[in-house]
């Protein structure tokens, strides 16, 4: 099932379409050196709205088609351990999820992800190459600093996309990655509760 004009985030995905090529243009020079062949970038609103765009048009519409944007599982369990002004990496090489088969069919996979909170948004950026490249991973854990750097730098780059997507380019999701608390805040939390009374 494709989307169709009617449907509620069909300007989300045109948005992305769009300026898939563009995107790709302009960070092709940053993610070639490590052998990186995809690039998302996520931003999560309070209100469960989405800022999404990637490198990638096929796994663009598989994305949408899938409502992979709904999915609490695919992002609550990282977004819990981040804590808020900080951030987070995740390797992912062959999760078990339902999203496999459709990165592998799409030639993605061996990722790095790097999630940030905020009081008033999240982030994520991910970064992946061929399902083969394997070594890749070697050189997400030897490098994070640089694949953090990366991505600040790369936040830069995009913020042509960024500026010029407006109210209708969101994705309307069932996620709110800011309410999912990292356990270790609500420790100290209720840690700090108990010896003030």
């Amino acid at each position: 099932m494709l989307y169709t004009a009617t449907n509620v985030n069909q300007n989300a995905l045109n948005f992305n379409l769009e300026i898939t090529d563009k995107l790709s243009e302009i960070c092709s020079s940053l993610l070639e050196p490590f052998g990186i062949t995809f690039f998302a970038y996520y931003k999560f609103f309070q209100d469960g709205k989405i800022l999404r765009i990637s490198n990638h048009s096929s796994w663009a519409k598989i994305y949408f088609e899938r409502e992979y944007y709904n999915d609490v599982f695919l992002y609550q369990p990282h977004f819990q351990k981040v804590q808020e002004n900080s951030s987070y990496a995740s390797l992912w090489i062959a999760q078990p999820t339902s999203m496999i088969p459709d990165l592998n069919d799409n030639r993605i996979g061996n990722g790095l992800t790097i999630y940030k909170k905020t009081p008033f948004f999240a982030e994520s950026y991910v970064f992946a190459t061929a399902p083969e490249n394997t070594q890749i991973n070697l050189l997400y854990v030897n490098n994070l600093d640089k694949f953090r750097n990366l991505s600040e730098i790369l936040n830069e780059k995009i913020s042509i996309f960024l500026s010029t997507c407006n109210f209708v380019c969101l994705i309307k999701s069932k996620l709110k990655p800011l309410s999912y608390t990292c356990p270790q805040d609500t420790r100290i939390s209720q840690f700090l509760k108990k010896i003030s009374s």
